[in-house]
């Protein structure tokens, strides 16, 4: 009798051993619909036509290149906003990678400074420049943005520049 009970039991914890793990190899019980989502939401985006995800127990993995730095942040930030997405893991790499940030700091700062620009800061992350600081005229902030934009290796601008006197029209 105990014998039985306890064959019964041990098949009882095999089945659901079974089940358990094989649900787990299908992986989390949303999968199917974050994978759909996050399909449409690559394919509506041009900027991310070189992107791939993987999607197992909640957890959405991308890879593949993107051009700027920005588009690899929203696309990570959206996919997250993506309903039961517990996790991602961003493996998205910059094609043509950036040059090293304290190299490219060099490069703007060098040219900002030589330009009479001793007002401005820069930042400098995967080949997007920040521009802080106070410049005198509209046209010497758009200026320092040229001066950044045309410097080697600068794939964005964003420019939180203020201006002392507006130009007279």
């Amino acid at each position: 009798m105990k014998v039985t009970a306890v064959c019964v039991a041990s098949v009882v914890l095999l089945i659901g051993l079974a089940s358990v793990c094989s649900a787990q190899s299908r992986g989390g019980r949303y999968d199917d619909d974050i994978r759909k989502a996050v399909a449409h939401l690559l394919a509506s985006k041009s900027e991310c036509k070189n992107v791939k995800a993987v999607v197992d127990g909640s957890v959405v993995t991308l890879t593949g290149t993107v051009e700027l730095d920005s588009e690899r942040l929203t696309v990570v930030a959206r996919v997250r906003r993506i309903p039961h997405v517990e996790d991602v893991d961003n493996q998205i790499l910059l094609a043509p990678p950036a040059p090293l940030d304290n190299v490219l700091y060099g490069r703007v700062s060098r040219r900002l400074r030589d330009a009479g620009y001793d007002q401005v800061s820069v930042r400098v992350h995967e080949g997007a420049v920040i521009l802080q600081g106070s410049v005198r005229t509209e046209r010497d902030r758009h200026s320092a943005m040229q001066l950044a934009w045309s410097t080697k290796g600068v794939k964005e601008v964003e420019a939180k520049l203020s201006v002392m006197q507006p130009d007279a029209r």
